[in-house]
């Protein structure tokens, strides 16, 4: 860094903007599942259903 005492003071303020930029987007993914209600494994849970369901279509041809 420069020893400019401007360039030490606009550093360090990008710092906290970042810092702040990041916390609010963080808290807007939270409030956006909260907002859908859904639940915490809802993919995992469909896709273990999806693959129920095709195995029960396979499962006669295939001999098992």
């Amino acid at each position: 860094m420069y020893n400019c005492s401007w360039a030490q003071i606009t550093y360090r303020s990008h710092r906290v903007v970042n810092k702040f930029v990041d916390m609010e987007r963080s808290k807007r993914k939270k409030d956006i599942l909260q907002d859908l209600h859904f639940k915490e494994y809802w993919l995992i849970n469909n896709i273990m259903s999806w693959k129920i369901n095709y195995f029960g279509h396979i499962k006669p041809n295939s001999g098992f």
